[in-house]
């Protein structure tokens, strides 16, 4: 790896800088700050690690101390630069382990600090590494490391994400970008862009009912999606691999469903032959159902789902089941199930928006914007819905 790789003591504090920001039509640059995970408020501490293999030393390397028995594992950061951990028992007499960060390129090995730790019952090593950009002025990320050694196996996490503000129609609107343990920001990744949407100072991974029975809007969203800024919808077309430099542009494509965003004006066929179109049902909370009369898990959901058909008969709440499944196959699954939503049949069109996971549960509130959007089947869906439902019923 390049020399921008080295070990560095880890910074308790630093200075936060929000955005600088240039509006330029339909158009938000914005330049983000390094932060970190563990000392932002704002920001809920919910990733979990990722793990890797530890394997034996496959080759010496002359400018290591002498090891016993030394392993190593190698994170592949990209085509040319990776991470190489090697450690082992410095001195026989010594009950530490030693770890080495080895930079190939420049024939380097720098000892870091891993410290022992012990949790019901079990011993690892912690320790966190920071790597400095190119130009060894701004961090690029900051890693931190488990190692199990009954199990051999390393974890690693990332530590930092990007940090900063734009100014929408008057107002600053903090926003994050936050890497997913993947190693640089590209459109296409799984990394997320999250916006304090309420200006509450905090963001919100995923909905949730508060305790008043308000239900808190997701601020989350995947990074190659669109998502809602205020009252537009954005779109990030340019992204520095590094997260630092972030381009938004208004964007009027959605591509299918997304938590905050306004559902497609989709057209649906019922079973009895009338046609509901999702734009024309605004007032009312919808929510969708898809399904395959052989997935199980739809068919075991069923019961819970009819009960909140009768609880909420006499509410404006609209239940929709969506079938991949032909008239035919329907009328003679009907004969020995019973299901009350309203039976609608598939279009391409749906399809191509739903994908092929079965089950799928999505509500959509009264001004048609998705709220609650979950894939896979389970055994409490029915009381998940009806927290989302009353939460949503509350609502001014």
């Amino acid at each position: 790896m390049r020399n921008s790789m080295r070990p560095h003591t880890v910074l308790n504090i630093f200075l936060i800088l929000f955005a600088t920001v240039q509006v330029q039509g339909k158009t938000i640059t914005a330049e983000l700050a390094f932060a970190r995970m563990d000392t932002c408020n704002a920001l809920p501490s919910t990733y979990s690690y990722s793990g890797i293999g530890v394997r034996e030393l496959a080759k010496e390397i002359p400018y290591l101390p002498q090891f016993t028995d030394p392993m190593k594992a190698t994170i592949e950061f990209s085509e040319t630069d990776s991470l190489m951990l090697v450690w082992d028992k410095a001195n026989a007499g010594e009950e530490r382990l030693s770890f080495y960060l080895v930079d190939d390129q420049t024939k380097t090995a720098s000892e870091i600090a891993f410290e022992l730790h012990q949790s019901r019952g079990h011993e690892y090593y912690n320790g966190t590494i920071k790597i400095l950009g190119d130009e060894g002025l701004m961090p690029k990320m900051l890693l931190t490391f488990r190692y199990y050694p009954i199990q051999k196996m390393l974890m690693y996490r990332r530590l930092d994400f990007r940090l900063g503000a734009v100014t929408i129609g008057g107002r600053k609107v903090k926003v994050a970008l936050v890497p997913e343990n993947e190693f640089s920001f590209q459109r296409t990744s799984r990394s997320l862009i999250l916006i304090d949407q309420d200006g509450d100072g905090h963001f919100q991974m995923k909905g949730s009912v508060d305790s008043l029975g308000k239900f808190q809007r997701s601020e989350s969203y995947v990074i190659s999606q669109p998502f809602p800024l205020g009252s537009t919808t954005y779109e990030i077309t340019t992204i520095s691999s590094d997260g630092h430099e972030l381009e938004l542009t208004q964007t009027k494509s959605l591509m299918g469903i997304t938590i905050g965003l306004p559902v497609p004006n989709l057209s649906i066929e019922t079973l009895d032959g009338n046609t509901h179109n999702l734009g024309s049902l605004r007032g009312n909370i919808i929510v969708l159902n898809w399904w395959h009369i052989r997935c199980s898990p739809c068919i075991e959901e069923m019961p819970g789902l009819n009960d909140l058909v009768e609880k909420y008969a006499s509410d404006r709440v609209i239940f929709l089941a969506i079938a991949d499944n032909t008239p035919a196959e329907l009328k003679e699954f009907f004969k020995n199930h019973k299901f009350d939503y309203q039976i609608t049949l598939c279009s391409d069109r749906l399809r191509e928006t739903l994908g092929r996971v079965y089950p799928r549960h999505i509500i959509i509130d009264a001004t048609g914007v998705v709220v609650y959007n979950q894939t896979g089947g389970s055994p409490r869906v029915g009381q998940k819905l009806d927290t989302v439902i009353a939460a949503l019923k509350v609502e001014p």
